[in-house]
């Protein structure tokens, strides 16, 4: 019986060792696999700043992107619509010579330049003045205006209210 007892003590003790081996391995692969996770935790923590500070250069670049679209979409605009250049007042200038005028309209949807108040020194200066206006290249024949005063008595001074002027088309007259 005492054999009986030491084989079984034996196999208990054996059984011991063994359940502690394999807990012994068990926990050295559990702590291995945590070691493993933390590790690949502050991988993905560094991976999610870069990707914060993608997402920051991301967003300004679309900003800049926005911008250069607007940018390019003005310029676009600027190169295919006329102009109102000092040239342009400068011819008028000339054109009017010593008459005078107030206001200056330029209206793009319309294609029109307005001068109002334009003071003449006399009834047939309209003309002279339409004329001038005309033979600058920059309008049509068509010109409109509204309204004209006379001046006091003694005066033959005329002031058209408005005086609208067709610009011409690019191309047109050449």
């Amino acid at each position: 019986m005492g054999s009986l007892l030491m084989t079984g003590g034996i196999f208990a003790a054996a059984a011991a060792v063994l359940i502690a081996g394999a807990t012994l391995v068990i926990n050295l692969r559990k702590s291995s696999i945590e070691k493993d996770i933390d590790k690949t935790n502050d991988k993905i923590a560094v991976c999610n700043e870069k990707i914060a500070q993608n997402q920051i250069l991301h967003n300004k670049m679309k900003i800049m992107q926005d911008y250069s679209n607007y940018v390019t979409s003005a310029n676009a605009a600027l190169e295919t619509l006329p102009v109102v250049s000092s040239e342009m007042f400068d011819d008028i200038k000339e054109a009017l010579g010593s008459f005078k005028y107030e206001g200056f309209t330029y209206n793009l949807e319309a294609g029109t330049v307005t001068l109002t108040k334009v003071e003449l020194d006399d009834q047939s200066d309209v003309k002279t003045a339409i004329d001038a206006l005309v033979g600058t290249g920059l309008f049509q024949e068509d010109v409109g205006y509204n309204g004209y005063s006379i001046g006091e008595e003694g005066s033959s001074g005329v002031t058209l209210d408005s005086l609208t002027l067709y610009l011409k088309e690019e191309g047109e007259g050449e």
